[in-house]
């Protein structure tokens, strides 16, 4: 570690301690910051020279803290323990004050040790992220952009007036991570069946549903997390997954380009579409 990075534990109580250089909790090992494990999946036949590979799979993110505690040492020591408590889950926040650099991991706590050696006292926490890719902050993309067509003074005929007009319901999201990451899309307005393709992988997600006012659609796909969501007027939410249409499917954002469009059968003029994501990496 360098002067200029730092981490943050905290806890899902919203405990936290910071590890760096020049905190209280000075950190000499940051093991796990990169080198994620690759298992192979293989088939051998018989008498065959190596084998075919079958597909493959990323292992569990594997962290180890360690440090020392110089100042307030009985405090610290029992500051450390109780913010890293093995019973709370927690996010490991990597920040470089260089850079401007921030990125965060969910992960367990498997044990946390301090105890004195020589007379200095000594600290080693191991971690284990499940969902072991470092993510950045949340990045929001409204798709429908719209221009405004009032000009002042303004004067409205009989007939009515376009208050604005939509100008694009395409655009190109640059996923900038490591790997591929995936979307919560939020649907917002009155509209019918609507649809949303990411047309570099010509992968789309329809939910055959009517939006009144007030209304609006969420659609998660990450894996292991898939959900349709329809939240009324009043914020009260229904599942909604029983309404895909059996033909969609639940994609993430390929690394780099992905032109994403959106349509509808009725409202997609008047409907706004946001997708929410964040950039995941292999290592900080």
């Amino acid at each position: 570690m360098l002067t200029y990075e730092k981490l943050i534990y905290t806890n899902e109580l919203g405990g936290s301690v910071e590890l760096s250089l020049l905190s209280d909790f000075i950190l000499e090992g940051f093991d796990g910051r990169n080198g994620l494990q690759n298992s192979l999946m293989t088939e051998k036949g018989v008498n065959q020279i190596g084998s075919t590979f079958v597909n493959h799979n990323i292992d569990n993110r594997n962290i180890t803290l360690s440090g020392k505690i110089f100042s307030n040492i009985e405090a610290n020591k029992s500051l450390l323990v109780k913010v890293c408590n093995p019973l709370l889950k927690g996010t490991l926040k990597y920040e470089n004050t260089k850079t401007g650099t921030e990125k965060e991991i969910p992960c367990f706590v498997n044990k946390c040790l301090v105890g004195a050696k020589g007379g200095v006292t000594n600290y080693a926490i191991t971690l284990t992220a499940t969902e072991p890719y470092f993510k950045d902050k949340e990045t929001i993309k409204e798709l429908a952009l719209r221009v405004n067509m009032l000009e002042f003074p303004v004067s409205i005929p009989s007939d009515g007036i376009e208050y604005g007009l939509v100008t694009n319901k395409r655009m190109n999201i640059i996923n900038n991570g490591d790997v591929q990451t995936p979307l919560v899309i939020e649907w917002v307005g009155v509209v019918t069946n609507p649809i949303i393709t990411n047309v570099t992988t010509g992968e789309f997600i329809k939910v055959n549903t009517t939006l009144s006012d007030g209304e609006k659609l969420l659609i998660h796909t990450a894996y292991g997390n898939k959900k349709v969501i329809k939240v009324d007027a009043e914020g009260t939410a229904t599942n909604a997954f029983g309404l895909i249409d059996l033909s969609s499917k639940f994609f993430d954002l390929e690394i780099g380009n992905n032109i994403i469009s959106y349509n509808a059968d009725s409202g997609a003029d008047e409907s706004n579409l946001f997708i929410h994501y964040n950039n995941q990496y292999l290592g900080v």
